[in-house]
């Protein structure tokens, strides 16, 4: 390795990332999903910067709808390949309510404590700015996105609405299709669980798109009853990686993932009008968040199994430490990001490109920084919390 880059390894890790953090990536974490996650967040930065650029290149919007959609949706398939690692693994097993709760426990430690911090400097801020208030309760509740204006007031949060009432609706349904009276083995009821409840949210979005006019983003892809199969094929993939992990092992072919970004980038190539239309494409409405989800879950298979890529992202080497660091502070940075992107933006409206470089640099470093600050003053507390709950305890 270069020294420069081995002093700037050596500096990123003694500054930036804990020991135990370190410890627990060599330990347990998988580098291809550190990555995956850095990625997500990186992808969510870019289409937000569409509020500088836009004016500048045609075809911004278009880059930032889509570097929007991909990165959300890399976010809920990731949500669901974590969660159903440690179900799969660690809760269903022994089937037990106190274990079923301490998931939760766990859980819930991992998510709110920072998003309600945020909420509640918003809500102060309104107070102090004489700014109308929705109802907070919606937002308490995580029902921001019913209907979906209510979620102006945070307008990011109606991705974590989802993602909590997957939470909620998963593991039950797992628990559920567990236990049918079929003469399968237990872990094929659950995936045929998985199956159907993936079918049943694809049949009520091709009801309600055959039905009347919709937006494809508003009143499909925010909806929660519409898209809690989003986490499930996330949950998917960590079922293939327990019970058939020779088939998941198979999945670490670069051809895997090279598939995976090609059939994106078709599919945003052939839809790219069509997501803007009330009658729009009625399959994109329905079935095309199948395809998203179903290229997004092949992709995170190979970043979860390629040994060249967790030997390139190893935590000693400066690519490991960027995939670890990104991944740890990439939901701080989704919750924060929205307010300095839309301050300095705001600010930078009569600019020239040099001063709206200027001004989005601003925005990223408050949102860096004010990312940091959060995680180190509510996240990584809570964090240490959570051993105390640990897998060995359920």
């Amino acid at each position: 390795m270069p020294d420069c880059i081995h002093a700037g390894s050596e500096y990123l890790q003694a500054r930036y990332i804990p020991e135990n953090m370190l410890k627990e990536s060599s330990a347990s974490r998988s580098p291809g999903l550190d990555m995956a996650r850095a990625l997500a967040i990186a992808a969510v930065l870019a289409a937000h910067s569409g509020l500088f650029f836009a004016r500048f290149w045609r075809d911004m919007n278009g880059f930032s709808f889509w570097s929007g959609v991909f990165g959300v949706e890399l976010f809920f398939v990731l949500s669901g390949l974590l969660i159903g690692k440690i179900l799969f693994r660690d809760v269903l097993p022994h089937c037990s309510f106190r274990k079923m709760g301490i998931f939760f426990l766990r859980r819930w430690m991992r998510t709110l404590p920072a998003y309600y911090a945020v909420l509640a400097l918003l809500v102060i801020y309104a107070f102090a700015a004489q700014a109308p208030l929705p109802h907070i309760w919606r937002y308490a509740a995580f029902l921001q996105n019913c209907p979906p204006e209510y979620a102006a007031f945070f307008p990011v949060s109606w991705s974590l609405s989802v993602e909590q009432w997957a939470y909620i609706a998963i593991p039950p349904l797992l628990l559920t299709a567990a236990h049918l009276p079929f003469s399968a083995s237990r872990e094929w009821r659950m995936l045929w669980g998985i199956v159907a409840a993936v079918a049943f949210c694809a049949m009520m979005r091709l009801y309600a798109a055959a039905d009347a006019p919709a937006l494809w983003d508003e009143d499909f892809r925010k909806q929660v009853p519409f898209r809690l199969d989003a986490v499930l094929f996330g949950v998917g993939a960590a079922w293939l990686r327990q019970y058939r992990p020779g088939i998941h092992a198979r999945l670490g072919h670069v051809f895997v993932f090279a598939a995976s970004v090609s059939l994106l980038w078709i599919f945003a190539r052939h839809y790219s009008g069509a997501v803007f239309q009330p009658e729009g494409n009625v399959f994109l409405k329905s079935f095309g968040f199948s395809v998203i989800d179903m290229s997004l879950a092949l992709g995170l298979c190979f970043l979860d199994c390629s040994a060249e890529l967790r030997h390139a992202l190893d935590p000693a080497v400066l690519p490991g430490k960027l995939a670890l660091l990104g991944s740890r502070y990439a939901y701080s940075v989704y919750l924060v990001h929205w307010i300095p992107f839309i301050f300095f933006s705001q600010q930078a409206e009569k600019s020239s490109l040099p001063g709206v470089m200027a001004f989005y640099i601003g925005a990223l470093a408050v949102t860096f920084i004010t990312a940091y600050m959060l995680y180190r003053m509510i996240e990584e507390p809570c964090m240490r919390i959570r051993p105390k709950f640990s897998s060995t305890d359920i």
